[in-house]
């Protein structure tokens, strides 16, 4: 499991690497291209004022993926706010990003939640989500948490294309979910078959004594 979780944290940290080369590096790079081309040029003061509104809209975008790329690495709502409100928050984010309705629900969830348990099933949506934008080609994405006697559910289904037998055990971040769910104690299912859509299901047990 350590090699395993080891695998998982190289995979996150290569994703972060290549968000902050291909989105913040580059964008800075050529932002200080335009500058320094803007600082060579005559300008107007139309000109010159248009180019500063284009620079300050790409400083601005640079600033948004520097922000989420923050939320990623660290969901400070998650502390602030719980894991409720926090999921809920990131379902609208996933919406407004992808285009994709995302339909959140939630049982009134314990005031004594483990934090352990809270960033596990943050992760695990926000892994699933990830997933969605990127393999699935869904309509829409329904995402609940269900408190049923001493056990938290976590289950996030998506309207999309759907795995084969194979890939819905492996592949697609699915190990990396599966070992972030043993470390609280948690069960993981997948159902999926292609063209109907996958529903990850995790279940989390919440009696004395889990992690």
């Amino acid at each position: 499991m350590s090699a395993a979780l080891a695998t998982a944290t190289d995979d996150e940290a290569r994703r972060i690497a290549r968000e902050l080369h291909d989105d913040v590096t580059q964008g800075l790079a050529v932002l200080s291209m335009d500058v320094g081309k803007a600082a060579s040029e005559h300008l107007s003061d139309s000109l010159l004022r248009e180019r500063l509104r284009d620079f300050q809209s790409k400083i601005l975008e640079i600033s948004e993926g520097i922000r989420q790329l923050s939320h990623r690495l660290h969901p400070s709502i998650l502390d602030d706010l719980g894991l409720q409100d926090a999921l809920e928050y990131l379902c609208g984010e996933f919406e407004k990003q992808q285009g994709i309705p995302v339909w959140f629900e939630s049982d009134p969830l314990p005031e004594d939640l483990r934090p352990q348990i809270a960033s596990c099933l943050y992760r695990i949506a926000q892994e699933c989500l990830h997933n969605i934008a990127k393999h699935a080609r869904a309509l829409d994405v329904t995402v609940r948490l269900a408190l049923q006697a001493d056990v938290l559910e976590l289950s996030i289904a998506d309207s999309g294309v759907g795995l084969d037998s194979a890939r819905a055990t492996t592949g697609l971040g699915l190990h990396s979910i599966k070992e972030r769910a043993r470390l609280v104690n948690a069960t993981v299912t997948i159902d999926s078959a292609p063209g109907a859509g996958t529903t990850v299901v995790v279940r989390v047990p919440l009696q004395r004594g889990s992690p």
